[in-house]
């Protein structure tokens, strides 16, 4: 059990602690949670204690609750931790040292390895706030999800187990909405070794209007998230809980793909059971010579989504560079065609996305290019297909079910009877005359 002691009112020239509580709840929330993270950090506080056994982001998540500037930056970050650790002191006087008799400049971040990492990494309890005239980017770190994240230095060790599955099914899927739905500005699906990395945007919060913002970030400021297997571990304990788990990360988060090979590559690594989930998709299309094949094979593998609700096409060229493609362009997409195209409908690749298309309750077709056409087109084959597809259905479904009376009337046909050897009608003679 950690002692609570009291913490001096004033930690700040404006008497607002640099986490920013605004209410007396809030700020005794914030200086008992500093005052435990002292006593924790208490034993590495003196020259010769050794290397304190916190990871960098625990180092970061405390620097951000514990230092005293009123702009948290990667600098202010840096600052507590050397001044907090004689171990980290030491290891950057020496780092400069030798920089210095290189004619160098030392550079403290190398001290403290993985320091940018642990500032993007999405678990972390930090937020990315913007500020007027602030070159560096000022971090916050909300009481209740730092004490969360510190837990296993600041708590008890846990003991015991209990049966999940036991729980009521309200809770698990309370349980399936915290571990697997993320921002809604969604993910960025790209290509990495050996898989598909996801990326999202950095959540921004504007301090001057303390209105919370979601802001798209270049790709240099995104949060990249572990990969699949370990953010989907929990689908991984058994049967049960894969069913009730896997639709939550496919249905209710949004994919972005910024490229048609990025997005070839991420569907055709989903099996057709992950992919008959998926609901909200945006696809980039920015240039005409990167389709592949593998672009029209992957469309046809979404055709397997059955509740696609919001699809978004973003084309960047226009009519021309799609009707008029060289040689080359169109044997990439499997067409071995001299002149160019005489309409859409011949390009491979368009039929397949206005079928997909046709599937989604919300479809958005933008972009930078100048193609009206191409947009009309999409726009009259979706109409078109949405008129068609019903009398398809009601055809399947009547072949079905006529199928089904032609087994059943098949099955009450009467067996013809085997024809009788001549032993068999000789001991049935001999019975008749008996008889």
């Amino acid at each position: 059990m950690h002692v609570r002691r009291k913490v001096p009112a004033q930690m700040t020239p404006s008497g607002i602690p640099a986490t920013g509580p605004k209410t007396s709840e809030e700020y005794d929330s914030w200086a008992v949670l500093k005052a435990e993270i002292e006593d924790a950090v208490k034993p590495y506080t003196t020259p010769g204690a050794g290397k304190p056994p916190f990871s960098t982001g625990q180092l970061v998540v405390m620097a951000t609750t514990c230092s005293f500037d009123s702009d948290i930056t990667e600098t202010s970050i840096l600052r507590w931790i050397l001044k907090t650790f004689p171990f980290y002191a030491e290891q950057a006087l020496a780092a400069y040292i030798d920089a210095s008799q290189l004619h160098g400049y030392g550079k403290v971040e190398t001290v403290v390895p993985g320091i940018k990492e642990a500032l993007s990494c999405y678990d972390m309890p930090v937020r990315v706030c913007i500020k007027p005239y602030v070159a560096q980017r000022i971090y916050t770190a909300p009481i209740l999800p730092a004490r969360r994240y510190l837990r296993d230095l600041l708590e008890p060790e846990r003991k015991g187990t209990f049966q999940f599955l036991e729980l009521p099914p309200e809770l698990r899927n309370t349980v399936y909405e915290m571990l697997l739905l993320f921002d809604k500005c969604g993910f960025t699906a790209g290509m990495s070794w050996p898989g598909v990395s996801l990326r999202l945007p950095c959540r921004e919060i504007d301090l001057e209007s303390d209105v919370s913002s979601s802001i798209q970030a270049g790709p240099h400021e995104s949060f990249e998230i572990p990969p699949l297997a370990k953010l989907l571990a929990i689908v991984r304990t058994c049967k049960q809980v894969y069913a009730e788990a896997m639709p939550y990360f496919y249905r209710d988060n949004r994919f972005n793909f910024s490229s048609t090979f990025g997005f070839s590559s991420a569907l055709m690594c989903l099996t057709s059971s992950r992919v008959q989930h998926l609901s909200n998709l945006r696809i980039e299309v920015p240039s005409v010579h990167n389709i592949r094949t593998e672009f029209t094979s992957a469309l046809k593998h979404l055709l397997a989504a059955k509740a696609l609700k919001r699809l978004e096409l973003d084309f960047r060229e226009g009519d021309d560079a799609w009707l008029n493609m060289r040689a080359y362009e169109r044997r990439a997409m499997g067409v071995e065609r001299s002149r160019a195209f005489a309409s859409f409908g011949q390009i491979p690749c368009l039929p397949v996305l206005a079928l997909v298309a046709s599937k989604a309750e919300v479809l958005i077709v933008s972009g930078d290019g100048d193609c009206p056409k191409l947009k009309k087109y999409l726009e009259d084959e979706v109409a078109r297909l949405k008129r068609v597809e019903p009398k398809r259905i009601k055809e399947a479904e009547a072949t079905a079910a006529l199928g089904k009376r032609k087994r059943a009337s098949s099955s009450k046909i009467p067996e013809v009877p085997k024809k009788r050897t001549k032993r068999q009608e000789a001991m049935a003679a001999n019975a008749k005359a008996k008889a």
